[in-house]
């Protein structure tokens, strides 16, 4: 099965970390404008120290390119259903 994913955006703010069924993960912004001019806003998941790394160097604004696959994940509170973009490869754009 294929399973990928490539987006192309900017970051919207910082690179933060947060705990995640138990394990610490980064979560980067990215914040896309479609054909129409609607921005999008996708939080993309990566391990923590991947994070850190990416958050000395790029800021809020930087244009960068994600590539990674979907998961779903449960949202126990609000028995719900919804998606992740896991982060694989995270590239600064110029």
């Amino acid at each position: 099965m294929l399973n990928k994913v490539n987006l192309i955006g900017k970051l919207k703010e910082d690179i933060y970390i947060k705990k995640q069924n138990g394990e610490e993960v980064g979560i980067l912004r990215l914040e896309i404008v479609d054909d129409s001019g609607k921005t999008n806003v996708f939080d993309c998941q990566l391990p923590s120290k991947k994070a850190s790394n990416i958050f000395k160097m790029y800021g809020a604004g930087t244009m960068i390119e994600v590539k990674g696959r979907l998961q779903t994940a449960k949202d126990e509170e609000l028995n719900t259903n919804y998606l992740e973009i896991i982060s694989e490869e995270v590239t600064p754009l110029k």
